[in-house]
This record gives structure tokens, C-alpha cells and sequence, in this order.
């Protein structure tokens, strides 16, 4: 994990200045003085915040038990790590790979903040060593409630609460008719697809409702909304978030936004398992994210329960 701390950009922490479990490393940042420790986690001030208060209190040393370090330079570290102005908190599930991982970079590339997770342990570490913090990358599996519980709890403390979160983890079982697809591939991809997107919504949703506002993106798919033969249970998995996201927008109070998206034909690993060669002919993941990632930046409240698709995409 990078030992940067979260709220100046200063590279070299002795340890990570807080753990995924929640724990915390009792440190003073050298850089700006921020106290990583015990009693930072039980005030549930997230780091975005104290980053925040930092820089409206003139960047001064915040520590109030160290003296300052006679060589104190916070500004350089705080141009590094500091988001653009109005950027956006965005929680992207299944960020390791295809429309997941692109998304993620192109937030990234356009000033937000991005926190994400994948089941692949490798692929979480690609990303962190490619973007430091305030960026933060976990190994969690959403079908996994938990874990997911965990993480969610997390990022509402050191990062805030989400502005968007995209629900884009999915798994597609072999093509085949439905009566050979084995049962524990079945039982993954509904794990994954439907209880994977309830998981993140449960633990994320009652921090929207208490600030008030925030959207929430599931993916859907056009096989949510239309059906092919071989690929019964991923249509299943999908036509049920179609229902979920209506179902829950209903429920949702005023300022908070949930949607269904059809991210459109994307030449991806899954589509390739169903397409085979044909998927070349369809736009690859970071093309489509130009499209879609300005798009999601657009819904708000006025969108809650709607089945939305990414403009200019190809949908079937």
C-alpha cells in the first residue's frame, strides 16, 4: 500500500496512514502535520475533509503536539494530490477490467477522485501503483456483503461521501443453452450481478440520504432489456437490476438518484466470450469512456428510476 498521506501528498509516511481494516499508523505527517492516528479514525473526519480544512486554514501545520520542521514546504506536495476544483467522489465497482477500469482512469485523468474495487488482487495493485492517493484501489468481492460492508465504511470515513457510484461488476457465464450451464457458475454470476450491486447500494446509500443528494448508476445491459438465446442467466441477472433500480428509486427520498444504464455494445473480455471476433467492431473501453464517463457527470436527482443509455453508443 502507498505510504503517501492522503491530505498534503507527501511520499513518505513510514507506514500507510490508514489500513483497509481501519486501522491507522499513529503518525505525523512530516509534510503537513496531519496526526494519522486512532483518534482521527474516532472522529470520522474523512481525509477529504481534513484536506479541505487544511487548505482553508492557509496550509498551516496541523499538528498541535509536534512543533513544526524547520524545512516546511507543504505547497509542491499540495499541488500533486489536491483535485480540481468542484471534482467529483466516485466509487467505480469492478474497476480492474473493461468498462470498469476505463471509467476509472478517465475520472482520474479529468480531476476526480476514484476510489474502486475488483475481486483481482493483481489488478487492484496495477492500479495503485498507476495512481497514488487520494485515489484508493481494494480487493473486495461485491457478492461478498461483509467485505463490502467494510469497505463502504472505509471510504465514508477517510474519503467522504460518494457523489456517484457506479455499480459496473458483472460476470457473464459460458454461452450455453440454460439447462448445461453449470449450477455454480450460475449461482456466481447471480451472486456477483444482483447481490453484488444490493451490496454496494446498502452500505452506501444511507450516507447519500444523510447528505442529501448523490447518484447512484447500476448497470444494466441491452440483454436487461431484450433477450438472446446461450446467455440466459446474464439476461436474468440483468432484467433484475432494471426492476431493482425502479423499485428502488421509489424508495429513495428527494435529492438522491438511482438509474439503470445500458452502457451499449463495448468490444470487452466479456463481450469476446459472446461475440467472439465480432467485438472488434464495436468501440473499446476507453473510447466508450469518453462518451460515458461526461455522461454520468450529468444525472442527477431529475434522472432517479429512469433506464438510461450512453448517447452515441450502439445498443443492440
Amino acid at each position: 500500500m502507498n505510504n503517501t498521506c492522503p491530505v498534503c501528498g507527501f511520499p513518505k509516511l513510514n507506514k500507510p496512514p490508514r489500513s483497509s481494516s481501519g486501522g491507522a499508523s499513529n503518525e505525523i505527517c512530516p509534510s503537513c502535520g496531519f496526526e494519522h492516528g486512532v483518534d482521527d479514525d474516532d472522529k470520522g473526519i474523512s481525509y477529504a475533509t481534513a484536506r479541505d480544512l487544511w487548505r482553508g486554514n492557509g496550509m498551516r501545520w496541523a499538528s498541535k503536539g509536534q512543533p513544526r520542521p524547520k524545512a516546511w514546504k507543504p505547497e509542491a506536495q499540495l499541488a500533486s494530490v489536491t483535485p480540481k476544483e468542484g471534482a467529483e467522489f466516485i466509487v467505480v465497482t469492478g474497476c480492474t477490467r473493461g468498462c470498469g477500469r476505463a471509467l476509472t482512469e478517465h475520472f482520474i485523468v479529468q480531476g476526480h477522485v476514484v476510489a474502486g474495487c475488483g475481486r483481482s488482487e493483481n489488478g487492484v495493485l496495477a492500479l495503485r501503483k498507476q495512481f497514488c492517493p487520494p485515489h484508493d484501489f481494494t480487493a473486495v468481492d461485491v457478492s461478498d456483503d461483509e467485505a463490502v460492508m467494510r469497505w463502504a465504511a472505509r471510504l465514508v470515513i477517510t474519503h467522504g461521501t460518494p457523489d456517484l457510484l457506479v455499480n459496473n461488476a458483472a460476470l457473464i457465464a459460458a454461452s450455453a443453452p440454460l439447462w448445461k450451464v453449470p449450477a455454480e457458475e450460475i449461482t456466481t454470476v447471480l451472486n456477483v450481478n444482483i447481490a453484488g450491486t444490493v451490496n454496494a447500494i446498502r452500505y452506501f446509500t444511507p450516507a447519500l440520504i444523510a447528505r442529501g443528494c448523490g447518484v447512484i448508476v447500476n448497470f444494466s445491459s441491452g440483454w436487461g432489456r431484450s433477450t438472446s438465446p446461450d446467455v440466459a442467466i446474464y439476461c436474468a441477472s440483468k432484467f433484475a437490476i432494471e426492476g431493482l433500480t425502479q423499485a428502488f428509486a421509489q424508495e429513495l427520498p428527494k435529492g438522491v438518484a438511482v438509474v439503470a444504464l445500458n452502457p451499449g455494445i463495448i468490444d470487452t473480455e466479456m463481450l469476446r466470450s459472446c461475440f467472439g471476433g465480432g467485438a472488434s467492431a464495436y468501440p473499446k473501453p476507453a473510447d466508450w469512456a469518453k462518451r460515458a464517463g461526461p455522461f454520468l457527470l450529468t444525472l442527477g436527482a431529475k434522472d432517479n428510476g429512469r433506464s438510461l443509455d450512453v448517447p452515441g453508443v450502439a445498443v443492440e
